[in-house]
């Protein structure tokens, strides 16, 4: 008993489960108007997408049929939200059809013949260089275009109905229904209780009207009666369209036949197989129909004139023939849009140039060149403007469009001491004065006496013509006619002077160079300056001021060198309102003064030292006085601790011969930057000989502005470079500098010194050639070779007589030697062992060719003694 309700209840449950799938797939074809999309699970939206699938609609068609049964504008956008949710989770390949992501977004499936792997546009096809130059080419090729047909526009008044379409009927009114109608194969719709309805071919205003007549016998309302009208309404449109095949031949980048909706266009299934090839004609595509050609298709309308192309409606079997093209030729140069353009019929080359776009603003239209291929040759022919309207290409024609010249044919141009400097028009007859007047006349600094006319000769040779503008404007002479790119220069009294200046070095705020002014006053280049410094000399102002050569000559014996007067010397008391006393109010300066202003001897700024180490107060402390020694400095700190190392101590004092080599090799750095950048500055400009360049030169310098460089950055490269140590270590003993204050031992402090006064140290450090150079513990009880053999003793290399010991406080002793005995130096805590190499040793073979040498002489020695002895 149990088995049998155990079998029934999951009979029944198969059976809800098969109910409720034939439901959903049925549920385009229900009434939607109570549907709420929040309340579908993913699995019912997912029975919905499959169960549009099987009826190839795209997702514009399935909001439209959605809106026609009844489902609200709101739920309608919830809907498509949530199909579009679930393909992306699910990774539903038809999303990828629908969307166009695939390369096609025209929704459309290729036909057996065509690989349904490659179901995409011909946009991602690398085209070649010379493809892209087609007029027309990159359209059918470009993966950011698509050309899909529109579904959801009104219904073309030619369509004509064929098997597959839907036709949705809705009656409202006393009586409310509604009827979606596929056309079958045999060409009818069928209503309950009417019967088959035949409209194939029909429009589909005929066949409305023809469907709602046979409805007046199910809904009399539909009729009228007398004066009463109908009561019902009923009105007929398109659904779902029909699928139609289309097979594109000829030179196209894939031929085959493809499968698109009714709606779509000769254009659409053109982009589906790429558009026509290299050779193929966008200008004469047949479209063939029943074996006869129904319509010519020409793309340039589309992409010149922006006539729609989708004018043309397809039909189920009909065939699109691209033909090769008949006449191709190539515009290049100044068009907008150089490249290969298709001419048809008696076209002219005024229609080829506006396929381009038009001519360029920098476009020569007096004359296009083209050259033309003959049967054995090629041959170039002239057209004129006013013949481009008219001359008929040929194929392989290249049109070449030249650029005008960089020239001007009425130019002239001023510059200098006038008041509009630039280029102006040269019209008939115009003359030096007449520029002069559209300049806004002479500047009141210009220079009347001379004036400069560049000109260039018929052979474009320059020459310069000198005139007198005082005379020309005033008519004591005549004025000058201008031609074609004349250069006028008027000079500026400025330009002719010398450029003076005046300097100024010493205690003020911006010392440097100035440009000199008349009436310029010695108080008025410190106040140029900044001002003066706390540090200078308010009685120190100094003038020098060179000597003329007219001075020169009323001295005394100018010709003998030594008594020329090379400077004039001006001394001045400046208060510090930078007022001169009364008698030297008058003082004024004169080109190329050199002014200085220095240092008052009891101005000293702050100088400091530092002590580190075992003192109370370690630290930086400021110089008291020029005469402060160390043992006053560590009086200052507080004294010493009790874990001081007198004979430790030591003093830093910076090294003066490294600043000064910094300071040279900072000279050097500069002088490095500076010729770089020279040499980069000529490497990048071009000379230019013209006479309009020359006139218009400038005076300038490729130097290195020290203000744009890093300070520090120039401090490192110079050190990079600097051969000495920037401090030294002085040693000190300050055991006596404490007992004997200011005495020999207890030097004098300079700005700058570091006095360390380390703790005792443990260790003895041995280094140089040794077996083991190393560091070991320090026993007071110890000598030096003890130390010597704690490191493996003396290496064969080593110069024994030459060991030194330095001191924690910087000073070395030496070994020294007694008859035949060796004196090493003392070592205490902190020592360095130094032993150095042997300098200069003879090798065995040296030894041996020493011997040699003397053994011969020895024998030539002997040889002529015996010799002696025989005579």
């Amino acid at each position: 008993m149990s088995l049998k309700i155990i079998l029934s209840g999951v009979i029944i449950c198969l059976l809800y489960t098969f109910q409720s799938a034939s439901a959903q797939s049925n549920l385009l074809e229900q009434d939607l108007s109570k549907i709420k999309v929040d309340q579908l699970s993913d699995a019912q939206i997912k029975q919905f997408i499959n169960a549009a699938e099987e009826r190839n609609l795209s997702d514009q068609q399935i909001e439209t049929t959605a809106v026609i049964r009844g489902l609200p504008r709101a739920e309608v956008s919830k809907l498509m939200s949530r199909l579009r949710s679930v393909r992306l989770s699910s990774g539903s390949q038809a999303q990828n059809n629908r969307n166009g992501t695939s390369g096609n977004s025209l929704n459309l499936q290729d036909s057996a013949n065509v690989d349904s792997s490659n179901n995409k546009s011909a946009g991602s096809a690398m085209l070649t260089k010379e493809e892209r130059k087609v007029f027309g080419m990159e359209l059918f090729n470009n993966q950011n275009i698509t050309f899909e047909p529109s579904i959801n526009i009104a219904t073309p008044k030619n369509y004509q109905l064929g098997t597959g379409d839907e036709l949705m009927v809705n009656i409202w009114g006393a009586s409310r229904q509604n009827y979606i109608l596929e056309v079958s194969r045999e060409g009818t719709v069928t209503i309950d209780n009417l019967g088959p309805i035949y409209v194939n071919g029909l429009t589909v205003e005929e066949a409305s009207d023809r469907i709602i007549n046979r409805l007046t016998d199910i809904y009399s309302g539909l009729r009228s009666f007398g004066e009463r009208g109908p009561n019902t309404f009923a009105e007929v449109s398109l659904g779902r369209v029909r699928s139609i095949k289309v097979t594109i031949v000829g030179e196209v980048r894939k031929p085959g036949t493809y499968t698109l909706p009714s709606l779509a266009s000769a254009f659409n299934a053109l982009y589906l197989s790429g558009g026509p090839s290299f050779i193929g004609s966008f200008r004469d595509i047949e479209i063939v129909r029943n074996n006869k050609v129904v319509a010519i298709l020409d793309i340039y309308d589309y992409l010149v004139k922006g006539e729609n192309a989708s004018t043309i409606p397809l039909q189920d079997q009909d065939i699109i023939r691209v033909v090769p093209y008949d006449t191709r030729i190539e515009l290049q140069g100044e068009v907008k849009r150089s490249g290969y353009y298709e001419m048809k019929g008696e076209e002219s080359l005024g229609e080829a140039i506006r396929f381009s776009g038009g001519f360029t603003d920098k476009a020569y239209t007096h004359r296009l060149k083209v050259i033309r291929k003959t049967d054995r040759a090629k041959r170039i022919e002239d057209i004129d403007g006013d013949e481009i309207s008219s001359f008929t290409p040929q194929n392989g024609d290249l049109v070449k469009v030249d650029s005008i010249l960089d020239r001007f044919e009425n130019r002239v141009e001023i510059v200098g001491a006038v008041f509009r400097t630039g280029t102006y028009e040269l019209k008939e007859g115009m003359t030096l004065k007449e520029l002069i007047q559209k300049a806004e006349g002479l500047r009141e600094d210009a220079f009347t006496s001379r004036a400069l006319i560049y000109r260039k000769g018929e052979d474009l040779t320059s020459k310069v013509i000198s005139v007198s503008l005082r005379d020309v404007l005033t008519d004591r002479a005549p004025d000058i006619g201008l031609q074609r790119e004349d250069l006028v220069r008027v000079f500026s009294i400025f330009d002719l002077e010398e450029e003076f200046n005046v300097n100024i070095n010493g205690e003020v705020q911006a010392p440097g160079e100035f440009s000199f002014m008349r009436n310029m006053t010695l108080e008025d280049l410190i106040a140029m300056a900044g001002g003066l410094k706390e540090s200078a000399s308010q009685a120190r102002v100094e003038v020098a001021r060179r000597v003329t050569a007219e001075e020169i000559l009323d001295q005394e014996n100018p010709n003998v060198s030594e008594n020329v007067q090379m400077a004039n010397i001006f001394q001045f008391y400046v208060d510090k309102d930078l007022s001169l006393s009364p008698e030297n109010a008058s003082f004024e300066l004169m080109p190329f003064d050199q002014v200085f202003v220095r240092k008052s001897p009891e101005y000293e700024v702050q100088q400091g030292v530092v002590v580190k180490g075992e003192v109370m107060y370690p630290g930086q402390y400021v110089i008291t006085n020029k005469n402060e020694r160390i043992s006053s400095l560590i009086e200052r700190a507080g004294g010493l601790t009790s874990f001081a190392y007198l004979e430790g101590a030591r003093l830093i004092r910076l090294n003066p011969e490294y600043y000064k080599e910094l300071n040279q090799r900072k000279e050097e750095v500069i002088d490095s930057l500076q010729r770089v950048q020279i040499s980069s500055e000529m490497n990048s400009s071009s000379v230019n000989s013209n006479a309009s360049n020359n006139a218009r030169g400038t005076r300038g310098k490729g130097i290195v502005n020290l203000q744009t460089l890093d300070p520090e950055l120039l401090k490192t490269l110079a050190a990079a470079k600097v051969r000495v140590s920037e401090t030294n270590a002085i040693g000190i003993e300050l055991q006596r500098i404490l007992e004997s204050p200011k005495s020999k031992y207890d030097l004098i402090l300079l700005p700058g010194d570091t006095l360390e006064v380390p703790k005792e140290l443990q260790t003895v450090q041995m280094n140089g050639q040794l077996l083991y150079p190393s560091s070991t513990r320090y026993d007071r009880s110890k000598g030096f070779k003890h130390y010597i053999s704690e490191a493996g003793g003396f290496t064969k290399r080593a110069d024994k007589k030459r060991a030194y010991v330095i001191y924690a406080n910087g000073s070395v002793d030496k070994t020294g030697s007694f008859l035949f005995f060796k004196d090493y130096p003392e070592v205490k805590p902190g020592a360095e062992i130094i032993v150095p190499q042997k300098q200069g040793g003879l090798s065995t073979q040296a030894w041996v060719g020493i011997g040699s040498t003397l053994a011969s002489i020895a024998l030539t020695i002997v040889t002529v003694i015996n010799v002696a002895n025989r005579n």
